[in-house]
């Protein structure tokens, strides 16, 4: 690994190209659920409370998966846990597609969600051992690939979609798209990575007791954030088609605009992170997004939600990178492991909120619904207010490592 770490910056490039492609698919199966809800709803008959349970699925999946990820690599090579959650991530997508019930279908994205939630994590840790000093440059270009699946999902399950095809043929093309990508896989140069510390409650208590405020207010406004960012994606199209019968731009694409301003605004956050202090451009994005959620479905207008939700993902764009960014406080040998725990417990949000706009959707309306998606963002905002002095003391660079959600 020593070896790996003093080679010339495209040789490293070189070694991980199959990890570059890989990402692909992670990020393809994140949207998903946001890009086919609609119609799976349709083809099993269901109303919203259910149909948010294709994201509570699918992000405790995640969360087991990211959670076991150390024990894994204690028992396994480098390879077999890539291979091992590639097969089984292309096996479960597979009987999703052939699901005839809706819990079959359950099931089986659920164990996608275990598979995928370790193909989105493992690679940026691998990344962070082979670069060394230069781990931001290579976590860069790793979670832009991954920032290309998620923008192309919702484009081709909407062209599947509208093109007459059933629903299912989105869930066969990543299936086919990743299996193809195992004997690459199987015959690649990746390296084990050695000695790995598990995480156990102990490490935990450990961490949170180097500084409980910054702890605790990272692992909350995270949860929130990833179940308010879930949301939107979720039910964005659901709300286009039921508020408004005249549609000038197809939902997909709305869906699709979202995650390119996510994708596009972190960029620009780092490249601002710079000249400006980290804790004003979260607090100015958490206020602005915050403010946007409440009062576009409100406004009632198919034209400026067009132009607001690209926006909104703008706004979001940032504000998890700089979150998660602040675990770099903690002890250099535990910045890792809060990453990890972080994004794993912060999974949660993912699971509750979207079902929870699910139900105001089903017992109150979808406008009701997507407005109310700005009460977490509230509370965000009041946490960091609240937690400003273990934030603002503290200078961060914001790179696009944590396109992760």
């Amino acid at each position: 690994m020593e070896e790996l770490k003093k080679l010339p910056l495209r040789e490293k490039y070189r070694h991980i190209r199959i990890l570059l492609t890989l990402m692909i698919v992670p990020g393809f199966v994140l949207l998903l659920a946001g890009g086919t809800v609609e119609a799976v709803m349709t083809n099993y008959g269901f109303k919203e409370s259910l149909g948010g349970l294709i994201n509570v699925v699918y992000f405790l999946g995640g969360t087991l998966g990211m959670l076991f990820l150390t024990h894994m690599m204690r028992k396994y090579t480098t390879r077999k846990i890539l291979i091992y959650s590639s097969l089984t991530l292309s096996l479960s997508l597979l009987a999703c597609a052939a699901s005839p019930w809706y819990p079959v279908f359950l099931l089986f994205f659920f164990i996608a969600g275990i598979a995928n939630g370790i193909l989105i994590v493992f690679p940026g840790v691998y990344v962070a051992n082979i670069f060394g000093e230069e781990s931001a440059h290579g976590q860069n270009v790793l979670y832009g690939f991954f920032g290309l699946g998620v923008i192309i999902s919702p484009i081709i399950s909407g062209l599947i979609i509208d093109g007459g095809l059933s629903w299912r043929w989105a869930y066969v093309v990543p299936a086919v798209l990743i299996i193809l990508l195992v004997p690459t896989l199987a015959s690649s140069g990746l390296i084990d990575l050695g000695h790995v510390v598990t995480l156990s409650y102990r490490t935990v208590k450990r961490i949170a007791s180097e500084n409980k405020a910054l702890f605790y207010g990272i692992l909350l406004t995270v949860t929130l954030y990833i179940g308010a960012e879930s949301s939107v994606s979720l039910w964005i199209i659901r709300y286009f088609d039921e508020s408004f019968t005249r549609i000038i731009l197809e939902p997909h694409w709305v869906l699709t605009s979202i995650w390119v301003g996510l994708t596009l605004g972190r960029f620009i956050t780092g490249a601002l992170s710079r000249r400006v202090k980290p804790y004003y451009l979260l607090l100015t994005m958490i206020a602005t997004s915050t403010l946007l959620i409440i009062i576009t479905p409100l406004l009632g207008s198919q034209e400026a939600s067009l132009v607001l939700y690209p926006i909104i993902g703008l706004m979001f764009s940032g504000i998890y990178p700089t979150l998660v960014s602040y675990t770099a406080k903690f002890s250099p040998e535990y910045s890792g492991t809060v990453f990890t725990i972080v994004l794993a417990i912060g999974s949660a949000g993912g699971m509750v909120l979207p079902y929870l706009i699910g139900l105001i959707s089903e017992f109150g309306n979808i406008t009701a619904a997507m407005s109310a998606i700005g009460v977490p963002m509230l509370v965000i905002l009041v946490l960091v207010v609240t937690i400003r002095p273990v934030l603002s003391d503290h200078k961060v660079v914001v790179s696009e490592v944590d396109n992760l959600q």
